[in-house]
């Protein structure tokens, strides 16, 4: 167990075949009022794994610690050499041969659509994710159009969006927000369609 490091900011793993992450492997709390009571709160950090592997890290719980509420963010490649790419000014990372996660769309403004498919050189790739933190802060956002084939969006993924007004949703078999951590945090003006 690592405990305590609320300073941890990126962690690369190679191993290709992922083992079950056990409970509060990477705790994140500190000590309230320097004794033995503790402050357990969010922690965030990037967790670089092998191209292709990210499905397979997700299904071992490497992306979430639901005890201690601490979520990453699962990157395909190294920080020296990432295995994500821009389509149309937004960034995805391969999730694995077919899918991929959008991850960036921090510089998205007005009206978005989140497409279908993207495409990486030669390679086609259906969007099924919206990644943790995609669109925070994002205050030019004043629209999202969300694609049925999307599976699954991670916490915090429009937090902070203070424009955006309206969240058109194609998906034909709802999954649960209420689960997800500040999905749609601090954004009062939505309608949602």
């Amino acid at each position: 167990e690592i405990e305590d490091c609320t300073s941890l900011e990126t962690v690369v793993s190679f191993i290709e075949t992922p083992f079950e992450l056990g409970e509060g492997a990477f705790c994140a709390r500190e000590s309230y009022d320097g004794g033995n009571d503790w402050l357990e709160f969010d922690l965030h950090f990037n967790l670089y794994v092998p191209i292709g592997t990210k499905g397979l890290y997700r299904a071992a719980g490497w992306d979430v610690d639901e005890s201690y509420g601490n979520y990453r963010t699962i990157l395909s490649g190294t920080p020296e050499n990432p295995g994500s790419f821009t389509f149309d000014g937004i960034v995805y990372d391969p999730i694995d041969a077919t899918t991929v996660e959008l991850i960036d769309g921090k510089n998205a403004s007005g009206d978005v659509a989140i497409p279908s498919m993207v495409t990486n050189g030669n390679v086609s790739y259906q969007v099924t994710e919206i990644g943790a933190c995609a669109f925070k802060g994002n205050t030019s956002l004043t629209s999202i159009v969300i694609p049925n084939c999307i599976k699954a969006i991670r916490p915090f993924a429009f937090n902070g969006c203070t424009g955006l007004t309206t969240v058109i949703s194609y998906i034909e078999t709802p999954f649960s927000l209420g689960a997800l951590k500040g999905v749609f945090l601090n954004n009062e003006n939505v309608v949602y369609a």
